[in-house]
């Protein structure tokens, strides 16, 4: 199983109403796809998806991580049953979560950061 990240952006520009949608992959190779919803159809990649690349190499720190609706999902789940008092069917469930997606290197990362 090859890993890859996934690293996303809006990107807000004075000359535009709306903003442009910036997605990279990179996997072990490198840059796996780089696209980018601006209309920019020559060779080569657009000054948003160049500008994300520095800002992610030069100033990391820079980026807000931001969790995935499943997390949001998952962390309003478990408050809601920890509110009903019922924490151990809250274990439960995410102990059979954790055994349905073992293979799933990303979701299981999620869930273990959701046992605490």
């Amino acid at each position: 199983m090859q890993r890859t990240l996934e690293v996303r952006c809006t990107c807000h520009d004075r000359e535009m109403s709306d903003p442009y949608q910036v997605r990279i992959i990179f996997d072990a190779d490198g840059i796996r796809e780089a696209t980018c919803s601006c209309p920019y159809d020559w060779s080569g990649w657009c000054k948003h998806i160049v500008a994300m690349l520095l800002t992610y190499i030069h100033a990391p720190e820079t980026m807000e991580e931001r969790p995935s609706l499943v997390v949001r999902w998952l962390e309003k789940a478990r408050a809601a049953y920890q509110a009903a008092g019922r924490e151990e069917e809250w274990r439960d469930y995410l102990e059979q979560l954790t055994r349905r997606h073992k293979r799933k290197y990303k979701l299981m990362g999620m869930l273990e950061s959701l046992r605490r």
